[in-house]
């Protein structure tokens, strides 16, 4: 992690996701960007959502929707909201 050029916020963070992938992350004002706060819906697939979810809570993620085996499709997942208020869903549904 790279941080930002005022207290609290992030310039640049990567996230290497253990089963293949990157995420790359920034802070909203850190960077001129359309992008605001709050507006985000990502999914992220793996392979242990229970293992991502026991993970997210202890770092005092807020969790949006609780971690549920869906019946319309084969997926286990759940969602969680980000210090910007963005959310993002943990699951094993691949699309």
């Amino acid at each position: 992690m790279i941080p930002g050029e005022e207290d609290g916020l992030v310039h640049h963070c990567q996230l290497d996701w253990p089963e293949g992938g990157r995420v790359l992350l920034s802070s909203t004002g850190e960077r001129n960007t359309p992008c605001r706060p709050g507006t985000s819906s990502l999914h992220v697939v793996t392979a242990d959502p229970d293992a991502v979810m026991d993970r997210a809570l202890k770092i005092g993620a807020t969790v949006v929707h609780p971690l549920v085996n869906q019946t319309d499709y084969p997926s286990r997942d759940f969602t969680v909201a980000d210090a910007d208020g963005n959310h993002w869903t943990f699951a094993t549904f691949a699309g």
